[in-house]
């Protein structure tokens, strides 16, 4: 997946007013409220990620490559992972006024067995996922 490219004009652009609820005609006046879970003591959810095939054997510096990695639940819970670059998916629920979605970012730190660390500059896109898209979850 490529975080990179840009999301589609059209994806964020419909107005509140264009998305009215099935059998409403008009928008009404009301409040709106959500919430948040977060995993126990919101903390990231650890995965781990192994390079698999990379596009060449050498990179450069700030250039540009291909990787093929797996990815590993390191953590004590199951977790799905969101992967859809599609923010709409989180508006397919069979409930209109219960929504439930994940939504959540990658981080790359490579670390050897030293423990020494470096992270990676990583796509700053949100990945949406949600129980009720097909593909939207991993």
């Amino acid at each position: 997946m490529d975080l990179t490219e840009p999301e589609a004009a059209h994806a964020s652009a419909q107005t509140m007013s264009d998305q009215l609820a099935p059998g409403c005609t008009q928008e009404t006046v009301g409040i709106m409220a959500d919430g948040v879970i977060t995993p126990i003591g919101s903390q990231p959810r650890r995965i781990s990620l192994e390079i698999v095939k990379l596009s060449s054997d050498t990179l450069e510096v700030r250039g540009e490559g291909r990787a093929e990695v797996r990815l590993r639940n390191v953590g004590e819970t199951p977790i799905q992972i969101p992967w859809s670059k599609d923010s709409s998916v989180i508006r397919k629920a069979p409930n209109p006024d219960h929504l439930e979605w994940e939504q959540g970012n990658l981080g790359v730190v490579l670390s050897d067995k030293q423990n020494h660390t470096i992270a990676l500059k990583s796509a700053e896109r949100w990945l949406f996922g949600s129980q009720f898209v097909t593909g939207s979850q991993i």
